[in-house]
C-alpha cells in the first residue's frame, strides 16, 4: 500500500473541500473533518481502521 500517495490525495481533498466550503457547500465542513480524521489515522499508523472505513475499491489506486 502506498500510504504516502493516499496521504497526498487526502491533503489535496482537504484543499478542494475548503474551496467548496467557500462556495457555500453544506457538506464541506463534515467532509474536511472526515479527511482530517484519515490524516490522523495515517500519521498514527492506524491503517486497519482506515481499511474498515471504506470499500475495497477505494484502495485500488494505492496498491503497490
Amino acid at each position: 500500500m502506498d500510504w504516502n500517495a493516499y496521504k497526498c490525495s487526502v491533503e489535496q481533498s482537504i484543499s478542494n473541500e475548503t474551496i467548496w466550503g467557500m462556495g457555500g457547500s453544506e457538506f464541506a465542513d463534515e467532509n474536511i473533518e472526515n479527511l482530517k480524521d484519515d490524516l490522523n489515522l495515517i500519521n498514527d499508523g492506524e491503517y486497519e481502521e482506515l481499511f474498515s472505513k471504506y470499500d475495497v475499491d477505494v484502495w485500488e489506486d494505492y496498491l503497490k
